[in-house]
């Protein structure tokens, strides 16, 4: 094992590569981590992992982090979930570190292996998402130790604690609707192992029964509806929109298997924080102005949610997003044309499963996502 100076910076190597390698990292999700017996060195909340450095990672005390799976947790959901940020940070060994470890802190101390990864990629969200995820990942990726969908951050790890001890040791996770953990000697190890289920997946798709021909993107149609949501914003000169015509949004936007995937949920966690759990879904009237058909949609939308939408879906043209800031546009369009990949692979593979309401409500009043939100807000 190597000592800890090294140690981190082959962790911050390890870290650059996820984060700069298409399809592994959206929205600068994802975390990583080292471990000693002792110590866990695992990546901060608001650091992104493609331009992390050592400073980007907190120590946390592993025997406190045991602690947590013996503690008595509160049974109230925003009781339980407060106790558990404090014990994290509890956990620091600097207490006078103002970085917040990330909410995966324990899961990364429960995996078997020095350094972990824990990524949210397309192709591994496609299998993760799909109703066959089980028996494809035993024919797929047999390593894989197939997690059923709970609320992220202490369920989760006591979940992973429960798998734990009752069977191998756990280095290889497909968190169902979530993501995968892997966790190996070296991060060389990682780097193959990651590449080679990359690999697999994406020809499990290629093998999968075409999709039938999509009508051309008509970006020039898009954007009357991106001018049209951006005039009806309250201060129009801070609302910013950005539009997409990819052929993954094209086919939630122009089929009807698409439209429907996307309108019985997200996906993941992402998803929700940063795209909200629901678009506009507009079906285009050629009677009605595209104002007409935003400002009605989106004063229902309010109504039955109680906040306002952040991307529109307009049939047969594609995804139109509106947010504060250009980056914050930019980051809801990302992620929404990740989640359509992810729609389209996993209905190709068998069919999509989404998350249920209470599932969705657990990551819309989580404070650790808010503050996810607002490192991203800047």
């Amino acid at each position: 094992m190597p000592d800890d100076t090294a140690a981190l910076e082959q962790l911050v190597e390890l870290s650059r590569w996820f984060g700069n390698t298409p399809g592994w990292i959206v929205a600068g999700g994802g975390n990583t981590s080292y471990k000693t017996p002792n110590t866990l060195y695992v990546k901060a909340s608001g650091f992104a992992l493609a331009d992390i450095t050592p400073n980007g990672f907190v120590a946390l005390d592993r025997r406190k982090l045991d602690a947590m799976l013996v503690n008595d947790w509160p049974a109230e959901e925003a009781a339980r979930e407060a106790a558990f940020k404090d014990a994290v940070m509890a956990a620091r060994r600097d207490p006078d570190d103002a970085r917040r470890p990330s909410v995966e802190a324990l899961l990364h101390h429960l995996v078997d292996a020095p350094f972990v990864v824990h990524t949210h990629p397309t192709v591994v969200n496609a299998l993760a998402s799909t109703t066959r995820a089980v028996s494809l990942a035993a024919d797929l990726a047999p390593s894989l130790t197939v997690m059923p969908y709970v609320d992220p951050g202490l369920i989760l790890s006591l979940e992973l604690a429960r798998f734990r001890t009752a069977g191998d040791p756990l280095t290889d996770v497909l968190l169902l609707n979530h993501g995968l953990v892997l966790a190996r000697e070296t991060p060389d190890a990682i780097i193959a192992d990651s590449t080679q289920l990359a690999d697999t997946l994406t020809q499990a798709i290629n093998a999968a029964p075409l999709l039938p021909p999509l009508p051309e993107p008509n970006p020039a149609a898009l954007q009357t509806w991106a001018d049209a949501w951006q005039s009806l914003a309250p201060d129009n000169a801070a609302a910013h929109t950005t539009t997409d015509t990819s052929a993954a949004v094209r086919w939630v936007a122009t089929t009807a298997e698409g439209c429907a995937a996307i309108a019985a949920g997200p996906l993941n966690p992402d998803q929700i924080v940063y795209a909200r759990s629901l678009p506009i879904l507009i079906e285009p009237d050629s009677a009605r102005s595209p104002v007409d058909q935003l400002a009605a949609a989106e004063a229902a939308y309010t109504d039955a949610h109680g906040f306002e939408p952040w991307a529109a879906v307009i049939a047969d043209l594609g995804l139109v997003t509106r947010r504060d800031s250009p980056a914050l546009a930019a980051t809801t369009r990302d992620i929404l044309v990740d989640a359509a990949a992810i729609y389209r692979d996993a209905h190709r593979l068998g069919g999509v499963t989404v998350l249920d309401q209470a599932q969705r409500g657990f990551i819309e009043r989580w404070e650790v996502e808010a503050y996810r939100r607002s490192i991203v807000a800047g």
